[in-house]
C-alpha cells in the first residue's frame, strides 16, 4: 500500500526529520512505502518555518486517525496528526485476519503492564496496546459489536446528554461499511440487519467464509439452552447469541484498521500524518479566557530525540486512548494536585476526576483440548503441512487464517444466574460492599446488572489463550468476561518522565461482585462444554481442571487467572466536574477552552461491547461537533 507525494496534495505521511521541511515547502517529490525511509532526510528547524496548523490530533489510533480525517474533509482547515508508531498496513501480523493478537509483544505493542493486582494474588498482567498508525484497532481481534441501548442511556443520564443511542446510531453507521454474509464453511445462517448498518463508510465489515466446526458446535449448544438468537449486534439489542461480524474487508480479506479513514479520503492537501514521534506535553498560552487555560500547541519528540514544538491555532484533540490520554494531560498539568505536586508538576488545571473511573472487562477463561483431527489456530504453530495449505487456502481467500471470533453470547442475569445467585449478586450489589462507587455510579451499574443488560461477553476462541504449554494439541478456550464492573481502577503518572508507563491499577476483583461472577460463568463454560453439540469435539478440560469443583474452588481459580479482554475505558470521564468528570458532553476538558479528548477515556459506564465500534462513533460526532 503506498501514500505518495505530490504536487497536487496527496496525503502526507512524515517522519520527524521531514516534516519542517514538509511544512516550508508545502510538497514533495518522493513515492514512498513506508515512513522509515525518510530518516534519514535532514530537516529544517519546525519552530521557524511551521505555520500554525489549525488541529492538533495528538495519537494516530482507532480515534484518532477518524476525527482527523472528518475534520479534514473542511479544506480549510489544516489538521496534523501526531503518532508514536509508524505506518504498519504491510504487517502480515496486522491484515491477516487470523494472525490476529499475534503481534502482541512486538515493537507495535506498547507492551504496558498493570501494576500487582491486590485482589489477584499480586499478580501483574499484561496490557497491550497498539503502537502505529491504527492504534489498537491494528491488534485487537477484530470484533465488530456496539452494546445495548440501555447502556447508553444510562450514559446520558449520568451527565451525557446527547450520547445515548438514538443520537449515535447514525454515527455508528457513517463509519461503517457492512458486507452482508455470502455463505460460510459450516453452511450456519448468520442473521443481520442491513437497516441498522452502515452502507459506504471506510471501516469494512464482514462475516468470514471459514468457520472452524467447534465454533459452529459453540452455537448450537447456546441454542439448545433456549438462549435467544441475537438476530444483530447493530440495532442495540444484543442480548443473546450471535454470529458477529469483523472488521475485515472480503474483497481482500485483510483486517480493516482505523487507516481505512486516510485511504477514504486519500486526497487531502490540509492532513498531515506524522509517524514516529512521541508527543511529551500539551503547551499552554500565558493568556486566560474566561478563566479557562488556552493550549497553545504541543511537544513531541522524534527520533533524534530532540524536543519540538507544533502550534494549534484552534484546538488540541487528545486520541491517545484510555491509557495515554490521561498520562498526557497529567504531564501537562491537568489532573489531582495530589498526584501532580509531589511529582513537581504545576497544578495547570485542578481536575481529580483525569485517570480515575477506570472500568475494564475482567475475564476468566476454560480451556478445552481437541479431540485428534480437530484444527484450531494452535496448529499453525504446530503442524509445518497445516501451516503451508493454510497460508495457500488465504491466497485465494479461503481457509482458516480468514477469520478469528465469530460466535458470541451477551446474556443478562437470568439467563445464566439460577434465582438463588441473582439473589447473590443481588446482595453484592450494596454500598457497602463497593464504597469506592459514588451513588450515581452504584445506581447505574446496579440498573443494568439486574435490568436485564447484558452482563457477561461469553466467546470461543478458536486457539490456546493461557498459561502453559499448547503440548502439540489443538483447543478451543471459553472466555467470559464481566460486562459491568463494579470495580473502579486508576491510571497514573509516577513520574516526569514522559516515556516512562503509567501506573494502571485496573483493581480487578475489587468488587465481590465480579469475583462471584466469573466464577459462575466458569461453571457455566464448563456445563456448555458437557453439551452434546460441543462436547463430540473435546477431549478434556485442561483448565481449571476437574480438581475445581466447588464455588470456593472456582473463586479462588478466578483470582488466580483473571486477566482482561483489553476495553479500559473511564479515565477521561464525560461526567459533570463535580462528579470527577474530565470533559463535558461536548468533549471539551473542564478547566480549558481548547483541548477535547476523542477517544474511549470519556466513556464514563461499561458497555456490553468490544471497544472499536463506540471509537469510531466517538470520532465521529467529534467531528459533527467541532465542524
Amino acid at each position: 500500500m503506498r501514500f505518495p507525494y505530490s504536487k497536487q496534495g496527496h496525503l502526507r505521511f512524515v517522519t520527524p526529520l521531514l516534516v519542517s521541511l514538509f511544512l516550508a515547502l508545502h510538497q514533495l517529490q518522493h513515492t514512498l512505502a513506508s515512513p522509515l525511509y525518510l530518516d534519514a532526510v535532514l530537516s529544517l528547524d519546525l519552530e521557524e518555518l511551521a505555520p500554525a496548523f489549525d488541529f492538533i490530533v495528538v495519537g494516530g489510533g482507532t480515534a484518532g486517525l477518524a476525527v482527523a480525517s472528518r475534520l479534514a474533509t473542511n479544506l480549510s482547515s489544516t489538521v496534523l496528526v501526531i503518532e508514536a508508531g509508524s505506518n504498519q498496513e504491510d504487517n502480515p501480523g496486522v491484515f491477516t485476519p487470523g494472525l490476529a493478537g499475534s503481534t502482541i509483544g512486538s515493537p507495535i505493542d506498547w507492551s504496558f503492564n498493570t501494576v500487582p493486582q491486590t485482589q489477584a494474588n499480586g499478580r501483574v498482567i499484561n496490557y497491550p496496546r497498539g503502537k502505529g498508525l491504527g492504534g489498537s484497532s491494528l491488534i485487537n481481534f477484530q470484533a465488530y459489536t456496539r452494546g445495548c441501548a440501555a447502556e447508553y442511556a444510562a450514559w446520558a443520564s449520568l451527565g451525557g446528554s446527547g450520547w445515548d443511542w438514538n443520537s449515535l446510531k447514525v454515527y455508528f453507521k457513517k463509519s461503517g461499511k457492512l458486507h452482508p454474509p455470502t455463505g460460510n464453511s459450516q453452511n450456519e445462517h448468520v442473521d443481520y440487519d442491513s437497516t441498522a448498518n452502515g452502507a459506504s463508510g471506510p471501516i469494512d465489515q464482514s462475516f468470514p467464509p471459514y468457520m472452524a466446526e467447534q465454533l459452529a458446535g459453540w452455537h448450537q449448544a447456546v441454542l439448545s439452552l433456549s438462549i435467544p438468537i441475537a438476530k444483530d449486534q447493530g440495532n442495540g439489542k444484543n442480548v443473546g447469541v450471535s454470529y458477529i461480524a469483523s472488521t475485515i474487508d472480503p474483497s481482500v480479506h485483510r483486517r480493516r484498521t482505523s487507516v481505512g479513514y486516510l485511504e477514504d479520503n486519500a486526497i487531502q492537501p490540509n492532513l498531515v500524518v506524522l509517524t514516529n514521534a512521541h508527543v511529551t506535553r500539551i503547551n499552554w498560552s500565558p493568556l486566560k479566557v474566561y478563566g479557562n487555560v488556552v493550549a497553545s500547541g504541543v511537544t513531541f519528540v522524534g527520533g533524534d530525540g530532540l524536543p519540538i514544538n507544533v502550534t494549534a491555532s484552534r484546538e488540541v484533540i487528545l486520541s491517545a486512548g484510555s491509557v495515554q490520554t490521561p498520562q498526557l494531560l497529567e504531564l501537562s498539568g491537568v489532573g489531582d494536585p495530589a498526584i501532580l505536586t509531589p511529582l513537581g508538576i504545576p497544578v495547570v488545571v485542578n481536575l481529580p476526576g483525569v485517570g480515575a473511573n477506570m472500568q475494564d472487562h475482567p475475564m476468566a477463561i476454560n480451556i478445552y483440548r481437541l479431540k485428534p483431527g480437530i484444527d484450531s489456530l494452535d496448529n499453525l504453530l504446530n503442524d509445518p503441512i497445516f501451516l503451508a495449505t493454510s497460508l495457500a487456502e488465504y491466497a485465494v481467500g479461503e481457509g482458516i487464517l480468514t477469520d478469528f471470533v465469530y460466535p458470541v453470547a451477551f446474556l443478562s442475569s437470568s439467563q445464566f444466574l439460577s434465582t438463588a445467585d441473582q439473589q447473590t449478586t443481588f446482595n453484592l450489589l450494596s454500598a457497602s460492599n463497593n464504597p469506592w462507587l459514588s451513588s450515581k455510579q452504584l445506581a447505574a451499574t446496579a440498573g443494568l446488572l439486574t435490568g436485564g443488560s447484558p452482563i457477561i461477553e461469553f466467546v470461543p476462541a478458536n486457539a490456546f489463550f493461557g498459561d502453559g504449554s499448547r503440548n502439540g494439541s489443538s483447543y478451543i478456550s471459553l472466555a467470559a468476561a464481566v460486562q459491568h464492573s463494579l470495580s473502579r481502577g486508576t491510571i497514573h503518572i509516577s513520574s516526569t518522565n514522559p516515556f516512562n508507563p503509567p501506573n494502571i491499577n485496573p483493581k480487578y476483583l475489587q468488587s465481590p461482585a465480579d469475583q462471584f461472577l466469573l466464577a459462575k460463568a466458569g461453571q457455566w463454560n464448563r456445563q456448555l462444554a458437557a453439551l452434546a453439540p460441543l462436547a463430540q469435539y473435546i477431549d478434556t478440560e485442561v483448565v481449571p481442571g476437574p480438581l475445581v469443583q466447588s464455588q470456593a474452588d472456582w473463586e479462588a481459580w478466578v483470582k488466580a487467572t483473571v486477566s482482561t479482554e483489553f476495553h479500559a475505558i473511564g479515565t477521561a470521564s464525560m461526567l459533570p466536574r463535580a462528579d470527577k468528570g474530565v470533559v463535558d458532553n461536548c468533549l471539551k476538558v473542564y478547566g480549558t477552552t481548547n483541548v477535547r479528548v476523542v477517544d474511549v477515556s470519556v466513556v464514563p459506564l461499561h458497555l456490553s461491547s468490544h471497544m472499536q465500534a463506540i471509537a469510531y462513533a466517538i470520532a465521529e460526532r467529534a467531528a459533527d461537533l467541532i465542524l
